[in-house]
C-alpha cells in the first residue's frame, strides 16, 4: 500500500509543477529578464513593495526605481558609471534596472557596485 502512494506522488508532483510552470508561461510571468520574483508578485497584486509604488531618492539607496538622473543628482561621476556599465549610459529618466534588462545584465550584478559609487560620492 505504501509503494502505491509513493508511486502516485512520483507522478502527481512533477505534473503539478509542469501545470504551474505552464500557467506562469501563459500569463507571461515566466520569462521576465532582470526581475526578481518579488517584483513579479507585485505585478499580480500580491506582495507589492513600497519600491514599486513610491520612489524616494532622498535616502541615496540604489534600488530598482533608481534612474540615471538620480545617480547624477547624488554626485556620482558619469565616467565612473560608464566604466562600470560598459561605456554607455541610459537616458536620464531610464531606471538602471530597465537599462540592465535591455542590456541582458542582471540588476543585482551592478546594484552593489553602483551603491559603492553613491557612498563614495557622498563622503
Amino acid at each position: 500500500m505504501v509503494a502505491l502512494k509513493t508511486k502516485h506522488l512520483a507522478i502527481a508532483v512533477p505534473a503539478i509543477f509542469a501545470l504551474l510552470i505552464g500557467l506562469a508561461m501563459a500569463l507571461k510571468a515566466w520569462d521576465v529578464p532582470g526581475r526578481r520574483f518579488s517584483d513579479l508578485a507585485g505585478r499580480f497584486g500580491a506582495g507589492a513593495t513600497a519600491e514599486a509604488s513610491d520612489h524616494d531618492a532622498s535616502d541615496r539607496m540604489v534600488r530598482g526605481m533608481t534612474t540615471f538622473q538620480d545617480l547624477a543628482d547624488w554626485g556620482v561621476d558619469a565616467d565612473a558609471v560608464k566604466r562600470l556599465v560598459g561605456g554607455t549610459l541610459g537616458a536620464p529618466e531610464l531606471t538602471v534596472r530597465e537599462w540592465c534588462a535591455g542590456q541582458g545584465i542582471g540588476f543585482g550584478t551592478v546594484k552593489g557596485l553602483l551603491q559603492a559609487l553613491v557612498d563614495a560620492a557622498g563622503s
